[in-house]
């Protein structure tokens, strides 16, 4: 149930696609890292004679060689990703600071006009692609103007949001998670004081904060991923039955395990936190 005390269920069938547009702007870092291959690709031969010739002059030692080229793939590869997460982070992710900016400005009173950054909120989410946010802030926006310009400096309601990867129980023990995909779905996962929401073309929900009976940090198995990649399992009643789902939040696609993690212990954390204030 939600605050106007209109019911609805806590999972819901497959709601609209992403648009071509936000399938674009996701997929940018995925670009740059295969252009980053692409590229390293045509470097490492001349990069293996230049380097690894001399090498094999110098010792005769063909052994020496194949471990140095080894070595040097290994590098190159290591080097290719972490350029890729610099130049994600750095150039294509400052949308999202910014809006991390406005969103850590308004709830921590430190807003001196808080119309005007709702607004602002509401045009960086359109751009992001994410219209279910942006209308939660434009009814914000909306309530705010309503009371009149003496109440309208008053600290709004948020909607935290973060692409996630989401899958369930029955997912894991498919053939598609142990072969081709370690998740289900794709999409945007959203939480407010209320509720905690995700929407994604295959798999989409709303979970009153309030049906949430547990919450906790698991890891896929170790023969999957030898250094854990973790996520957040989630349990919660619908129609009288427990039902559970894993998620997974994340800022960019490029991102490694070790944010990938922070992103999930941040999201428990303000999980658990919303659901204290609920109890």
């Amino acid at each position: 149930m939600d605050s106007d005390g209109a019911l609805f269920p806590a999972t819901f069938s497959i709601s609209k696609k992403p648009s071509l547009q936000q399938r674009l702007f996701e997929a940018r870092p995925i670009v740059l890292f295969f252009l980053g291959c692409f590229v390293f690709g045509f470097l490492l031969p001349p990069l293996s004679l230049l380097l690894g010739t001399p090498l094999l002059f110098a010792t005769g030692n063909y052994l020496l060689f194949i471990l140095g080229m080894i070595l040097l793939g290994g590098c190159g590869g290591l080097a290719v990703i972490l350029a890729v997460r610099y130049i994600s982070r750095g150039f294509l992710a400052g949308d999202r600071k910014r809006l991390k900016e406005l969103e850590t400005k308004i709830s921590t009173g430190a807003s001196s006009d808080v119309v005007t950054d709702l607004d602002k909120l509401i045009t960086e989410n359109l751009k992001m692609g994410r219209p279910q946010v942006a209308e939660y802030y434009s009814k914000q926006l909306l309530t705010l103007c309503e009371r009149g310009q003496q109440e309208g400096d008053q600290m709004p309601a948020l909607m935290w949001s973060t692409p996630c990867w989401v899958s369930s129980p029955e997912y894991h023990k498919s053939f598609n998670y142990w072969v081709v995909w370690l998740f289900e779905s794709r999409g945007l996962l959203c939480l407010t004081n209320e509720h905690l929401e995700y929407e994604s073309s295959r798999i989409s929900f709303r979970i009153a904060l309030e049906d949430i009976v547990d919450i906790g940090i698991d890891r896929h198995p170790w023969w999957m991923k030898p250094y854990p990649l973790n996520y957040i399992k989630l349990s919660f009643k619908e129609f009288g039955e427990t039902v559970c789902l894993y998620a997974t939040p994340y800022t960019l696609q490029t991102d490694t395990v070790w944010d990938i993690n922070k992103t999930v212990r941040e999201w428990y954390n303000n999980l658990t936190k919303a659901l204290q204030k609920v109890v």
